[in-house]
């Protein structure tokens, strides 16, 4: 198998291509594997974030898919302290660029927050990775690798305590938060006015919402099951026990079906929200 080692630079040595990941795409299109280096700042996606925390707009960007099909993803770290020695040392840049570059782009706190993007996007291509592995093996126990929070949205009844509760133990946790809606038949007027209510609290809470199609039971479960959820709010039940003995309890099937999943059911408002 060929190899072919390549840095992403700004220097095009006369390739007839005009960025250097259109360069990466020749070589593997021609049959043969790339191993090449590519600093964080420089994904398209985090440009926006990386000038917020720096200050410097970076010109040069990849696409993150170039990295999202790559094979393999392997993070270089170093301490901000130890780059700052090598840059004091000359290991980096010539003596006469040393003091500009540390009065600008090599400060200790654009190093650290450079630093934790590159460490979150890694661990993002791992779980990427967990996730394949989990569902080509049909692997349905929960892996709590870290934590992940479900609010599970109902449009019988306000949601706001689920959401409000959610969010302050993704927030305690520092874990990740969704919550999932089913659509399973179309939205009455009463229904689309609680969801109104619900859906902006969860916008101004940073809580992305995934609406999905079908059974709620089924549905829920299955999200969970395959997103390796680690937690599920969930509202008590509004129906009388005899409904339940006669229809059955939507939050009790849950309960039973995802008993490797903490769940917190939230007690129900004494006045309406």
């Amino acid at each position: 198998m060929e190899y072919f080692y390549h840095r992403f630079s700004e220097d095009r040595c006369g390739s007839e291509r005009e960025k250097r990941w259109q360069d990466v795409e020749a070589i593997l299109n021609a049959g043969i594997n790339v191993e090449s280096t590519l600093n964080v700042q420089h994904l398209e996606s985090l440009n926006d974030v990386v000038h917020d925390v720096t200050g410097v707009r970076v010109r040069e960007t990849v696409p993150d898919r170039i990295v999202h099909e790559a094979d393999e993803v392997k993070m270089v770290d170093i301490t901000p302290r130890a780059l700052i020695h090598r840059l004091e040392r000359g290991d980096i840049y010539k003596a006469d660029k040393v003091e500009q570059a540390m009065g600008n782009w090599f400060k200790e706190g654009n190093l650290n927050a450079l630093r934790e993007i590159a460490l979150r996007e890694i661990a993002r291509e791992v779980d990427e990775d967990l996730t394949a592995y989990r569902k080509d093996r049909h692997i349905q126990a929960t892996w709590a690798t870290h934590d992940r929070i479900m609010v599970c949205i109902t449009p019988t009844k306000s949601s706001l305590r689920l959401l409000r509760r959610g969010s302050r133990i993704a927030r305690l946790l520092k874990a990740e938060i969704v919550a999932v809606y089913v659509e399973s038949k179309p939205c009455d007027q009463r229904r689309q006015e609680i969801l109104r209510n619900d859906f902006p609290l969860a916008d101004r809470l940073n809580i992305p919402i995934v609406t999905l199609h079908g059974e709620v039971a089924v549905e829920m479960i299955r999200y969970a099951r395959e997103h390796n959820i680690t937690q599920m709010v969930v509202g008590h039940s509004s129906h009388s026990r005899l409904h339940e003995l006669l229809f059955g309890s939507l939050v009790r099937r849950m309960l039973r079906e995802l008993r490797t999943i903490d769940s917190l059911l939230v007690a129900a408002p004494q006045d309406s929200e």
